[in-house]
């Protein structure tokens, strides 16, 4: 068997004895019935993590109706696509990008960087870092940016199909 099969058995297996060990209390805890402090006291020793942690698992299996997959791993942090910066932060890196990178005579990045926050400190804002515009720049289409800066024929001979000859 490979690592990642072994891996997820593994996970699986402890998503089960978690659930073996917490289903009780959370039934005790949907019924509102009693005190459920030595049942916790109990998981957390017996599970080897804190009282945070099970009760957000007790939580996390009433929501989900019981189910095992609820005590799976997550993921830490942010989720994807999380920004922190304000919609009219954004609105400035898109406008700069668009009428000032997106041009022939292409201007640097760190010169657009330094418009951006320029901008931003006139109207206020907090500038963003010069991380963030690039990561906007990144999600820009690589074939708009050439077209804006190389021209058309140039865009389209750089992301055109490469057409390929049978030799027979």
């Amino acid at each position: 068997m490979d690592d990642d099969r072994e891996d997820s058995v593994a996970a699986g297996a402890e998503e089960v004895r978690r659930a073996a060990v917490l289903r009780p209390l959370v039934q005790a805890y949907l019924k509102g019935t009693g005190s459920l402090e030595s049942g916790i006291n109990d998981a957390v020793w017996e599970l080897g993590v804190s009282r945070a942690t099970v009760w957000r698992w007790i939580k996390r299996l009433a929501e989900e109706g019981g189910r095992t997959s609820a005590l799976a791993s997550r993921k830490r942090g942010r989720p994807t696509g999380t920004t922190l910066i304000s919609g009219k932060v954004e609105a400035v890196i898109e406008e700069h990008l668009r009428r000032y990178f997106l041009r022939r005579e292409r201007p640097s990045l760190s010169r657009i960087v330094t418009e951006i926050r320029s901008a931003c400190w006139q109207q206020g804002l907090q500038p963003p870092t010069r991380r963030t515009v690039q990561r906007r720049l990144d999600a820009m289409d690589a074939r708009e940016i050439a077209k804006a800066r190389e021209g058309a024929k140039a865009a389209r001979q750089k992301f055109a199909p490469v057409v390929g000859v049978m030799v027979t």
